[in-house]
Formats: C-alpha cells, structure tokens, sequence
C-alpha cells in the first residue's frame, strides 16, 4: 500500500538487546498525521508513530513534510501484524503555522 502522508517528526534508534550484545537492532520512527473522521466524541487528526528502516532516515529531507510511503504488513511485538513503512519518498516541504 502506498500512500502520501504528512511526516511531523522522526526519531532514529540503534541498541543492543539484552540478549545478545553482538547483535544490533537500528531503525527510525515516524510521526505522522492519520486523518480521522470527526464524530460527536472527536475532532481533529491523530497523530501516530509508524516504525521505519534505518535507510528511510537518509530519505527524510525536509520535516515537516508530504512524503510518499509504503507500507508493508509486518511482525510486531508477539508477532502481531502491525503495518510499518517499507520507504519514502520526499513530495514537498510544509510549513505550520502556530
């Protein structure tokens, strides 16, 4: 699934685990905005970490911004599916207003 979404931030990770100091877990988090539709109880977007791989990092050129991202199905903790982002690609900057 491919689709553009509105990148708010990022956050790059590298750790070992406990169980294994040789090996290293490295890859980056993005915060994106994920349109919801207004109800009586909700207003507004939410906005909602997608895990990424480390090469998407090196492809985040402006944030905020419009990127184009696919997705993919993947394992996630307790190898529940959970849908991460495969890579992006850089549309255009935006700036937010306060």
């Amino acid at each position: 699934m491919v689709q553009q979404m509105l990148v708010v931030g990022a956050t790059r990770y590298s750790f070992a685990p406990k169980d294994d100091e040789n090996k290293r877990i490295e890859g980056c988090t993005l915060q994106v905005v994920q349109p919801r539709e207004e109800t009586d109880d909700r207003k507004g977007d939410d906005v909602v970490s997608v895990p990424a791989p480390k090469t998407i990092w090196s492809k985040l050129k402006s944030l905020p911004g419009i990127y184009t991202v696919s997705m993919i199905m993947a394992k996630g903790k307790d190898n529940k599916p959970t849908l991460k982002a495969a890579d992006a690609e850089f549309v255009e900057a935006v700036t937010l207003i306060a």
